[in-house]
């Protein structure tokens, strides 16, 4: 099956998995850099505004969690808060995104417009 990349604007993990990201395992991950819980809320916040955005389009897609489906949210997820928090570019984002999930462009992309300023 052939996906265009304006289609495979993909919703990452279901709401399940996205509910699953917790302050826990991004300072699990050494190289998220969150400093401190309060960090996490406003990260926590602004992802959920995200996940209510688009949960109800039905033309979202998901990213296949393979192989270790939990260390890869935590890395998507870790990727994410990094970006989010500027500890990381949004060139630095996109180019690893997709380093790792080369089909998934319009997700990283997406994710990338909904930043705060």
């Amino acid at each position: 099956m052939k996906l265009t990349l304006g289609l495979s604007t993909l919703l990452v993990g279901s709401m399940l998995l996205f509910s699953g990201c917790s302050y826990s395992m991004l300072v699990a991950d050494n190289t998220s850099g969150i400093e401190d819980k309060t960090k996490y809320d406003g990260f926590d916040k602004w992802f959920t505004n995200v996940k209510h955005k688009i949960s109800g389009d039905k033309s979202y897609k998901k990213i296949d969690f393979r192989d270790d489906k939990d260390a890869n949210i935590q890395w998507f997820m870790t990727q994410l808060f990094k970006v989010w928090n500027k500890n990381t570019s949004n060139e630095t984002f996109l180019q690893e995104g997709l380093a790792k999930y080369p089909h998934n462009e319009e997700v990283f992309k997406y994710f990338l417009n909904e930043l705060p300023n």
